[in-house]
């Protein structure tokens, strides 16, 4: 079975389904480097993370997709789940902020 989370389906679609047994990965960004936002979410990572887990999954991916960000280009963008804090997390928000005002985008 595979769940749908769609906020506007011109706009944002969040899947869930088993894509780390199929591709290893936890999330991904369908719509990099496209003009969709289509983001998957392995639903065994979903079930078992913190909020702050999911909430940072979900920014990195949609930061995939919205902006075309790369990894290691702001700490967002560092696959790294484990123990994030909500402090760590709002940091890493307001250098996303910081970021995409210098680059303009």
């Amino acid at each position: 079975m595979i769940s749908y989370y769609v906020i506007n389906p011109d706009v944002v679609s969040i899947d869930l389904s088993d894509i780390y047994k199929y591709r290893g990965v936890i999330g991904i960004a369908e719509g990099m480097r496209y003009d969709i936002i289509f983001v998957r979410i392995d639903r065994r990572f979903w079930r078992s993370s913190t909020i702050q887990q999911k909430r940072s999954l979900i920014f990195h991916e949609l930061c995939h997709d919205m902006f075309d960000l790369e990894h290691g280009s702001i700490n967002l963008m560092n696959p790294k789940l484990e123990n994030i804090t909500k402090q760590e997390f709002e940091l890493q928000k307001i250098e996303l902020i910081k970021y995409l005002k210098n680059e303009q985008i």
